[in-house]
Order: structure tokens, then sequence, then C-alpha cells
């Protein structure tokens, strides 16, 4: 009875890890479907100044011009008007 119960522990294992790769590659798979369209590392894109407006009506720069600025915008389910 414990050898049975061995063999199907062991087995339970083979599953996870089986389990644990294709879910990890199922993620990696859809994080470079997602990055896909960005930016090169070595490319970059002059954009003009920008200010961001804030609730209470402050405005401040967007970009910084003594650092590097990365502006994702994502857009989800946003139906554009025909």
């Amino acid at each position: 009875m414990n050898r049975i119960n061995h063999k199907h522990k062991r087995i339970n294992w083979h599953i996870w890890l089986r389990d644990l790769a294709v879910i990890c590659a199922i993620i990696f798979a859809v994080n470079a479907w997602q990055s896909r369209n960005m930016l090169d590392v070595d490319s970059s894109v002059v954009v003009d100044t920008q200010l961001l407006v804030a609730l209470d009506g402050q405005t401040s720069h967007l970009i910084k011009p003594d650092k590097p600025t990365l502006i994702y915008f994502l857009r989800l389910g946003v139906k554009s008007a025909p």
C-alpha cells in the first residue's frame, strides 16, 4: 500500500511540474505578444513639451528634461467612433 502511495505522489509532482511549465510558457507568450510593437532599446522618439493637469488644476511638466521618460498608453476595449 505504501509503494502505491509513493508512486502516486511522484506522478502528481510530474503533473504539477508539467502544468507549471505550460502556464509559464503561456504567460511568456502573452507578454511577448503584447510587447511586440514597443520601441527597441536603441531607438528614441522626441516629444514636444507636454503638460500634465492635475485634478486640482495645477499643471506640471510630464517629461523631465534631465531624465529619460517612458509614456505608455493602455487601451482596453475602447471602440472608436465611425
